[in-house]
């Protein structure tokens, strides 16, 4: 699965968007499972996608771990808002 993570990283970094570890798993769950015949389920991926970072550091400043990222994400976007307010600039919500 290790050589598997560089390009699924790269497919879901392509867009621009955040992601997180749902789109990495699945871009390699097929191949994961011709491979090993064993079908790669989320929580374990999660699990060894946190043990990889911890031994090797973030996989991609785009990938979301935890619902507390998007949490500070949001409050960036709001504190971003406010200061444009401010200034009397347009601040409509921007739409992906």
């Amino acid at each position: 699965m290790l050589e598997l993570l560089p390009g699924a990283i790269k497919r879901a970094e392509a867009s621009g968007y955040l992601f997180n570890t749902r789109h990495m798993l699945y871009d390699i769950r097929e191949t994961v499972r011709q491979r090993c015949g064993a079908t790669l389920e989320q929580s374990y991926f999660d699990k060894l996608v946190t043990e990889i970072e911890a031994e090797r550091g973030d996989l991609s400043p785009l990938l979301l771990r935890v619902l507390g990222d998007c949490v500070a994400i949001r409050q960036e976007q709001e504190a971003a808002e406010d200061a444009a307010e401010d200034e009397g600039a347009d601040v409509s919500p921007q739409v992906h």
